[in-house]
């Protein structure tokens, strides 16, 4: 009786301390995640870049050597791509090169920085 005791109070207390844990972990990733700033969209469009061209070159062990934080990054930037509708007579980029053109500006350029969002993901990914 003893041991089903035991086992009730862990599963109460995992069920009770596991989303305490999700909440946490959606604060941190709401601070990077929750609002596109264009810092943060470059480096993340040179993160795609970094791993396909790391996939590319064939590196030993290159898909497995990618962090789960630069993963979730280039994530944001496809995503990110993947969202972004280009105004009329303009047509949408492949992704790879939206992420390149993004990828190759410099995030701590001031013009850079004090873009708005919108224009650096336009910049990348719509073309005449």
């Amino acid at each position: 009786m003893n041991k089903k005791n035991d086992l009730r109070f862990r599963l109460l207390s995992n069920l009770l301390i596991m989303p305490l844990f999700f909440v946490a972990q959606n604060t941190v990733a709401n601070e990077k995640f929750g609002s596109p700033n264009p810092e943060f969209i470059i480096r993340s469009c040179q993160e795609v870049v970094e791993i396909y061209k790391a996939r590319d070159e064939k590196r030993f062990m290159a898909s497995q050597r990618t962090s789960l934080a630069e993963a979730m990054r280039a994530g944001y930037c496809l995503g990110l791509l993947a969202m972004t509708s280009c105004k009329r007579g303009y047509y949408k980029k492949d992704w790879m090169i939206a992420a390149k053109r993004i990828g190759e500006l410099s995030p701590d350029l001031d013009a850079n920085q004090n873009a708005k969002s919108i224009d650096i993901l336009g910049h990348g990914a719509c073309a005449q």
